[in-house]
C-alpha cells in the first residue's frame, strides 16, 4: 500500500506554477487562478523570506492533489530537470524593470522583510530615496537578470507560458482565458469574473498595482542605470523599463508528457 500511494505521488499532475518575478502581481494572479480553478496553493520550495525558492524534490513527491504554486524561483537546470520529470509546465511572470524598482521601493518602505532577490544592509534606512533607488538598481536587479535569463534557455527544454504584468491587467479575462486554457480548464465567464471581483476585493501583496510609475518617477540617471544593466545581457528595455528583444519564447514548442490526471481536461461547473 505505501508503495502504492508513493507511486502515486509521483504521477504529473499539471500543477499550475508561477515561476515569477517579485513585485509582479503574482499573488494577486495566484489568488484568482485558486477561486476560478477551486484548486489549493502548495509551496514547494523551503519557507524563508531571504531563501531562494528553488524547488524541494521531496516537497514536489509529497504533493497529493493538483495544486497552485507561486514561487520566485528561476530556470536553474535542476529546477527544470525537477518540472520536466513531473510534468508541471511554469506560468513566467515578468514585469517592468522600471516599475519593479519602484514595487521594491514601496515594499521596503512598509515591511523591511527581504526578498529573495536581494540582501537590504542595516543602513537602507538612513539612506536618501536617491540612494535607496540606487541600491535596489545595483543588489537587486541581478537577480531579476538572472531570472529572465535562466527562463529563457530553459524554454527550449520545457514549455513555458510566459506573461507580463502589463499584459495580465491590460486585459484579465482574456489572459487569464488563456492560461486557463493553457493548463486545460474550461471555466464558465461568470465565474472567471466572479473570480476577479473576488480577488480585488482580497488583500493580496499589492503595494499600488499601477503601470508606468516607474518611467514618471525614476530620475533620468537611474533609469539609464536600468538600461546598461539590461544591454550587458543582449537585452533592450522601452521607454516604460520593458524588455523588448530577447524575449521569452512566445509560443510553446514542446508538448509535455502525457498526464494521467483524469480530470486534467475537465471542465469547472459554474
Amino acid at each position: 500500500m505505501r508503495r502504492l500511494l508513493a507511486e502515486f505521488r509521483r504521477r504529473p499532475f499539471d500543477d499550475l506554477l508561477i515561476a515569477c518575478f517579485p513585485k509582479s502581481g503574482s499573488t494577486y494572479l495566484s489568488k484568482v487562478l485558486q477561486k476560478a480553478t477551486g484548486l489549493k496553493e502548495d509551496y514547494i520550495a523551503e519557507f524563508g523570506p531571504q531563501n531562494e525558492q528553488d524547488i524541494v524534490r521531496r516537497k514536489l513527491k509529497r504533493l497529493w492533489r493538483r495544486s497552485v504554486l507561486q514561487q520566485h524561483v528561476k530556470g536553474t537546470r535542476t529546477n527544470v530537470e525537477f518540472l520536466t520529470t513531473f510534468g508541471i509546465r511554469p506560468i513566467v511572470q515578468t514585469r517592468s524593470l522600471f516599475d519593479v524598482v519602484i514595487s521594491l521601493y514601496d515594499h521596503f518602505e512598509r515591511d523591511n522583510n527581504s526578498l529573495p532577490c536581494g540582501h537590504v544592509c542595516a543602513d537602507y534606512w538612513q539612506m536618501t530615496v536617491h540612494d535607496r533607488l540606487d541600491y535596489l538598481i545595483c543588489v537587486h536587479l541581478p537577480w531579476y537578470y538572472n531570472f529572465y535569463l535562466s527562463w529563457r534557455d530553459a524554454a527550449h527544454k520545457l514549455e513555458i507560458f510566459p506573461l507580463t504584468y502589463e499584459d495580465l491587467f491590460a486585459d484579465q479575462t482574456g489572459r487569464l482565458t488563456e492560461v486557463l486554457n493553457f493548463y486545460h480548464f474550461s471555466i464558465p465567464p461568470a465565474r472567471l469574473q466572479a473570480a476577479i471581483a473576488q480577488t480585488a476585493n482580497a488583500k493580496t501583496r499589492f503595494n499600488v498595482g499601477v503601470s508606468g510609475r516607474g518611467a514618471r518617477m525614476l530620475s533620468k540617471q537611474h533609469r539609464q542605470s536600468i538600461q546598461r544593466q539590461a544591454a550587458t545581457c543582449r537585452l533592450e528595455l522601452d521607454e516604460h523599463g520593458s524588455i523588448v528583444t530577447g524575449l521569452l519564447p512566445a509560443t510553446p514548442k514542446f508538448v509535455p508528457r502525457a498526464t494521467s490526471v483524469a480530470d486534467n481536461s475537465r471542465k469547472v461547473a459554474a
